[in-house]
């Protein structure tokens, strides 16, 4: 009795795990499509960079000889009035953060300040 008690947690550990996994594989091709949608509306990305962010979120990626661990490329360039003072034109950015010693990789979203329109 003992002994079928311990094969029935270790088919529920089992299969926890095996939910688990397919979980995690979910969530990861949900991260890949959403990437995808991004990187079709970008406006900044060359093609050897496009394969490069690519190459990173499915995990393939390997580190361009002479790069830093960390890693931004800008994907998206935009410049807009500045809602506060239309007089003064924001430049709005969206770069794509790799670090590749933890396979880890964020968007970040930057606005600065330019020159006045004219």
């Amino acid at each position: 009795q003992q002994q079928q008690q311990q094969q029935h947690e270790q088919q529920q550990q089992q299969q926890q795990s095996e939910a688990e996994k397919l979980a995690a594989e979910q969530q990861q091709q949900q991260v890949i499509e959403a990437a995808k949608e991004w990187l079709a509306a970008s406006n900044k990305v060359a093609p050897e960079e496009y394969d490069l962010i690519y190459k990173f979120i499915h995990r393939e990626a390997v580190k361009p000889p002479n790069a830093d661990d960390v890693m931004q490329i800008v994907i998206h360039e935009e410049q807009k009035p500045d809602p506060d003072n239309p007089a003064v034109m924001l430049l709005e950015q969206v770069v794509f953060e790799m670090t590749f010693s933890t396979n880890q990789w964020r968007r970040i979203r930057r606005k600065r300040k330019t020159k006045a329109k004219t």
